[in-house]
């Protein structure tokens, strides 16, 4: 049951309804990684840039 499961999660196939084919697109547990650290950075620096604009815009009024 374990090994179909991961059979089916991986199959590109799977992640198309989903509107999510680029994750699928990572052949390689390197490229998967790769792609999940670039999301967390982004999304990070993205908050601190969001609570920044929004104290400036606090403080001019």
């Amino acid at each position: 049951m374990r090994i179909r499961l991961r059979q089916v999660l991986t199959h590109r196939l799977f992640w198309l309804p989903f509107g999510a084919l680029w994750i699928g697109g990572c052949v390689t547990d390197l490229q998967f990684r790769d792609f999940m650290v670039s999301t967390a950075v982004r999304t990070f620096w993205q908050t601190v840039a969001t609570a920044f604009q929004a104290a400036v815009v606090d403080a001019l009024g």
